[in-house]
């Protein structure tokens, strides 16, 4: 049978009123619990029955009820706590009529996020990735910020703000899109190592790939060029990959991801590297200098795109070099292998 919302809440209101007549609080406000499922399960995962039988011990477990099944004068139930789940067996003759007639009325718990495992291990590997972050960054002398979330202006990045309106000042504000102007500000004051690890909002379009609000560190570091950057990139995330997976392999889908390997190429090279053959015949590095002669046929110039590029199918940790014409760029003769000091750290990008 199929039960609607109000006869669900019709039916638990009715069990909270029996749990009470049995002399229950149904809504207690401690539990001084002992163990939890993940610790038990950790300790004594590995040993066998007939050990655990001769080393008896009484332990207090909170959890959520995920299984539950009743065999007569006894029952089976799962109880999850901490990502993982340990089985425990009620038998009548044991917990007493009262605590059996207790174990009838108890409910599964809610089907919601903290029951599903999977998403509960996308929010913890989360956690430690900021963890190690952070880690990373203090360990080298970098000073943590909080810079203003709501600015005057919708600067560091190009992207659409959303707008609020301060109404004590009477001025119009701007959600922030990138922390960047005022870190810079703290770097040229004499802050020579600054990170910040906040949210960002950007009026724009939502997919699988991009969310209007969102998490992103930036740092800044005086008295180094874009390659001690790239260096310092390589190490945080061979050593993230490390530390929070145990390996510097991480799986994406059905690739390989290997951060103790990373590639560095231009733009240039980039298109010419990973040039997909359903386009034609790929660009060369040689020749005029021009990756593209004039008319291109409208596939070919949303690869030649700098959007575009970065949307090809590269499946890789990769620095890309890019020429950005929209800003001066110093370069110094020293430099002239790459397109300029800009650069950008895609993990896996698709279109």
């Amino acid at each position: 049978m199929q039960f609607e919302p109000r006869d669900q809440f019709e039916q638990r209101h009715k069990k909270l009123e029996q749990i009470q007549a049995l002399g229950h609080d149904p809504y207690p406000r401690e539990f001084r619990w002992t163990d939890t499922p993940a610790a038990l399960v950790a300790k004594y995962g590995e040993t066998s029955g007939p050990e655990l039988e001769a080393n008896k011990r009484e332990v207090r477990v909170a959890g959520r009820m995920v299984s539950y099944r009743l065999m007569g004068k006894a029952g089976f139930a799962h109880l999850q706590g901490s990502g993982k789940k340990i089985q425990i067996y009620v038998r009548r003759d044991v917990v007493g009529e009262q605590g059996f007639q207790l174990f009838h009325l108890l409910d599964l718990g809610d089907s919601i996020l903290i029951a599903n495992e999977k998403s509960r291990q996308v929010f913890e590997t989360r956690a430690r990735i900021i963890q190690e972050l952070r880690k990373f960054f203090d360990a080298r002398g970098y000073i943590e910020v909080e810079t203003p979330m709501m600015h005057p202006i919708a600067g560091g990045a190009a992207a659409r703000p959303f707008t609020t309106h301060h109404n004590t000042l009477d001025i119009n504000l701007y959600l922030r899109i990138a922390p960047e102007l005022y870190l810079k500000r703290l770097t040229v004051g004499g802050f020579d190592r600054v990170y910040e690890i906040n949210r960002n909002f950007r009026n724009e379009g939502i997919s699988t790939q991009h969310n209007p609000e969102f998490t992103m560190l930036e740092f800044y570091e005086a008295y180094s060029n874009y390659r001690d950057l790239m260096d310092m990139n390589e190490q945080l995330f061979a050593l993230l990959a490390k530390n929070v997976t145990g390996s510097t392999t991480v799986k994406y889908g059905e690739t390989e991801l290997d951060f103790s390997k990373m590639a560095r190429l231009s733009m240039r090279e980039a298109i010419v590297k990973y040039w997909p053959r359903k386009a034609g015949e790929a660009p060369t590095l040689e020749g005029s200098g021009k990756l593209f002669e004039p008319p291109l046929p409208p596939t070919l110039e949303m690869l030649a795109s700098a959007g575009g590029a970065r949307e090809a199918m590269i499946f890789r940790p990769i620095f890309r070099r890019f020429q950005n014409k929209s800003r001066k760029i110093h370069r110094s003769p020293n430099d002239s292998k790459f397109t300029s000091r800009e650069w950008k750290w895609p993990t896996a990008s698709r279109n």
